[in-house]
């Protein structure tokens, strides 16, 4: 047959004695793939597929090879009778969340391949009638699949989806082709990748505030755990003693450790050993152990701990094995963990006890609920203005049910005071009085709560200040219009 004379019987026949591995081929590329969306975790890749994902064709040959016409037509436009040569008879699909994480994917996909002698052919950046997409052709060296290729289309999210939309406009034509369309939609894709290269930039914005914030939050979270009374108590039993030593000396270790580090697990399997018979103190080493990992499974464990205790902590309060320190530390080791949620609903329980709590439990919890509270608002405010006022008057109303502890100290209600403003007001005077107070909530603190003030400050001063300064800009441009 001369060359670029290719059939669609021929193409038929040549998937026939080869379709199986190809698959072959398609699943190792697959597998790469998948085992690099994994490594790189969330964020990365949003989804692999391939024409067996997009098409409705029941049979799997058919749905996984690009269609024979569509083969024939291929080779018959590049001159060649040798199908092996075809780049895209079988290919997947990457779609990744933000163009500089192609490379990335990558360089984690191909040396992968290289390994199972599948071996980057060429790579081609395409970037025609409104398509991009960073295309890499591999040639397999596999005796299970000798000499055959698989093309690995890699997109991000906003061009597959550009993509799909033209598809039909662009390969089944209605009409008689226009280039004035060719031109539209190049012009629409580099609107997209303007886009895109904005949207890379705000997201490293946002991750870079995100590790700032993480970073003071997470000194805020330890150092409010180290000055909760129930953790400092010297009356721990002898094991719960060494334990807690354990931790503090090996903190900066098990902050890097992975989940399944042999120090984790060996600390982890000694507090679970404790709490068969001491739920109060497993539940505080429970919880400073989630506090170092920052680990979901972890956090998890500490706070159904945390819950279990609580459920005893009246009857052992009355029985006189627990304080009032180890009642109202639970929501305060819980926000330490990291799970404000949690925190709130652990206040909310003990304040539902009625009267199998003293009063000065009663007062230091609806503090630090109302504080919890103003944190929550602070990033999850209402939109809803009457559920706002509701809201508003809640943290109040829980404030003025602790007042009595203002004669102790009055600085964590100056800072509580400045932090309602800063969650609910947008008015720039009002804001700088907020600060006003913060500030002067941070004097004359008593010298066992330096530290911990301090942490809150660092944390709720920086946020004062970036509302204010949002407040400003907003009421400039207000008066630049006028």
């Amino acid at each position: 047959m001369p060359a670029g004379l290719v059939t669609v019987e021929v193409v038929e026949r040549y998937l026939q004695r080869h379709g199986s591995a190809y698959l072959k081929l398609l699943a190792s590329v697959q597998s790469a793939c998948n085992h690099a969306e994994q490594k790189l975790g969330a964020g990365v890749v949003r989804t692999v597929y391939g024409r067996a994902e997009k098409q409705t064709k029941t049979d799997l040959v058919e749905k996984a090879f690009k269609s024979p016409p569509k083969i024939a037509k291929a080779a018959s436009r590049s001159g060649t009778d040798n199908l092996q040569e075809i780049e895209d008879i079988i290919g997947l699909t990457v779609v990744v969340h933000y163009p500089d994480q192609i490379q990335l994917l990558e360089s984690i996909v191909v040396p992968l391949l290289d390994k199972r002698r599948v071996r980057l052919n060429t790579r081609n950046e395409k970037k025609e009638r409104g398509y991009y997409a960073t295309h890499l052709n591999f040639l397999s060296d596999h005796t299970d699949h000798q000499d055959l290729r698989c093309e690995l289309q890699i997109k991000t999210m906003l061009h597959d989806a550009w993509a799909a939309k033209t598809h039909d406009l662009t390969y089944k034509p209605r009409a008689a082709h226009d280039s004035r369309f060719d031109r539209m939609m190049g012009l629409f894709a580099e609107s997209l990748q303007g886009i895109e290269i904005l949207s890379e930039t705000l997201r490293d914005m946002i991750e870079e505030k995100w590790a700032a914030e993480n970073r003071w939050r997470r000194i805020l979270r330890r150092t409010m755990f180290e000055s909760v009374p129930a953790w400092v108590d010297q009356e721990l039993s002898e094991d719960a003693v060494k334990i807690r030593a354990m931790l503090i000396a090996e903190a900066k270790e098990l902050e890097r450790a992975a989940d399944d580090d042999s120090a984790v697990q060996s600390i982890a399997s000694m507090i679970n050993k404790l709490g068969r018979n001491n739920l109060r103190e497993a539940y505080l080493l429970e919880g400073y152990l989630a506090m170092l990992t920052d680990r979901p499974g972890d956090r998890k464990r500490a706070e159904r701990r945390a819950l279990e205790w609580l459920t005893i902590a009246p009857r052992e309060f009355e029985a006189g094995r627990a304080k009032d320190h180890d009642v109202w530390s639970v929501p305060l080791i819980l926000h330490a963990c990291g799970d404000l949620e949690k925190a709130i609903e652990a206040s909310e329980l003990i304040l539902s006890s009625g009267d199998e709590i003293s009063p000065k439990i009663r007062q230091t919890v609806s503090f630090n609920l109302a504080d919890f509270l103003v944190e929550q608002a602070c990033f999850q405010l209402p939109s809803d203005t009457t559920e706002q006022a509701d809201l508003r008057a809640r943290i109040e109303s829980l404030a003025a049910a602790a007042a009595s502890l203002r004669a102790e100290d009055d600085t964590p209600f100056l800072d509580l005071e400045g932090m309602i403003d800063v969650a609910f007001a947008s008015e720039a005077n009002i804001l700088r009085d907020a600060i006003g107070k913060i500030e002067r909530g941070n004097r004359a603190v008593p010298q066992a709560e330096i530290e911990t003030a301090q942490a809150y400050y660092d944390v709720h001063i920086r946020l004062a200040w970036r509302r204010l300064l949002d407040a400003e800009s907003r009421e400039a441009l207000r008066t630049d219009r006028k």
